[in-house]
């Protein structure tokens, strides 16, 4: 196989959906690229590295792990594993890849492929379960981090991963960590963290308005019951009913026909979690709960189809007293 499709389709394998899908867009787009080269030319265009790594171009310094070490390919990515990377022998079952991307042409490719984030997790193939979804601070600027576990049906497979998710001006830059083992995952993890969360990036911006921009969505506020609820849709959403005895938020969402629908909103404030969500009555799994460190809130992200009028209910497991609105976000977003 393809020196370079070794490396990105493993590393595209053991990611799923929720915030690794802008990971899967960025990595088929590099991977038809380098598809281009021949194995020894890409091989050639490669350059080893360990210790301390700077990325000019990106504008991201990195040390990696010591006793880590591995290969820059085509001046995009970075793959190093612990004792090494040997790109003609076996894939190492543990490893970390450092990619960046054009963020226009990004946002651009992401745009054209807006039903990538609302497509499942699981395939036939491959089944993956999300961990934990967050928004987290890295150089005091919001990044995203996911973590999930993937299971191969064909060939039994295992792999448990880590990704972190940067903006910066310019660039678009995800560094993940994935091993084939639970212990694996929990021997590395801590060295990749540290790493990474030292990791020095130029023009780092906030990454949850990438999000917006990248899904199209909008901001608005809605009053429920006197508590203000901040939401971020790509719907037209109406009909919101907060039912107290059943713990239950629920709205209609509509939308332009057979396009994608996104809708996230902040719900911890009126129930407690874990939460459960329902679409026209019937239970989904195509939610995620996401936790930003960043502010406190915890985040109900809902993925549909605008195939016909919806309405989406959000059940928590307790409710709370709802307290007089503060108006303080509500006036930032005016402004």
């Amino acid at each position: 196989m393809h020196i370079l499709s070794r490396y990105f389709n493993h590393y595209y394998a053991s990611v799923g959906g929720g915030f690794s899908l802008i990971t899967i867009l960025l990595l088929g787009t590099l991977l038809s690229a380098s598809l281009s080269l021949s194995p020894l030319a890409a091989y050639a265009q490669s350059q080893q590295i360990s210790g301390k790594y700077k990325n000019v171009v990106a504008g991201y310094e990195i040390t990696f792990p010591k006793g880590w070490s591995g290969d820059e390919f085509l001046g995009v990515s970075v793959f190093t594993a612990p004792g090494g990377i040997d790109p003609l022998k076996e894939f190492p079952g543990t490893y970390m890849a450092i990619i960046h991307f054009d963020l226009t042409q990004f946002i651009q490719k992401a745009q054209n492929n807006t039903v990538e984030f609302t497509k499942s997790e699981n395939s036939t193939t491959i089944n993956c379960t999300t961990i934990s979804e967050r928004y987290v601070s890295i150089n005091n600027i919001r990044s995203a981090e996911s973590v999930k576990e993937c299971h191969n049906n064909i060939n039994g497979e295992f792999s448990k991963s880590k990704d972190y998710l940067f903006a910066t001006k310019q660039f678009i830059i995800t560094a993940g960590f994935s091993a084939n083992s639970t212990s694996s995952y929990d021997k590395y993890v801590s060295a990749f963290d540290n790493s990474v969360k030292a990791m020095k990036i130029d023009n780092q911006m906030d990454f949850k308005p990438l999000l917006k921009r990248v899904a199209g969505s909008k901001t608005m506020i809605e009053k429920v019951e006197g508590k203000d609820i901040k939401i971020e849709t790509t719907s037209i959403l109406s009909d919101f009913k907060l039912d107290k005895p059943n713990k239950s938020l629920t709205f209609s969402t509509e939308g332009r026909k057979n396009s994608s629908g996104l809708t996230e909103l902040s719900v911890a404030h009126i129930s407690k979690g874990p939460y459960q969500v329902k679409i026209d009555g019937n239970k989904t799994t195509q939610f995620r709960i996401i936790e930003d460190t960043t502010t406190g809130e915890i985040l109900v992200g809902i993925s549909y189809n605008h195939d016909a009028r919806h309405t989406i209910t959000i059940i928590g497991s307790q409710a709370l007293k709802l307290e007089k609105t503060v108006d303080k976000e509500k006036e930032k977003l005016r402004q």
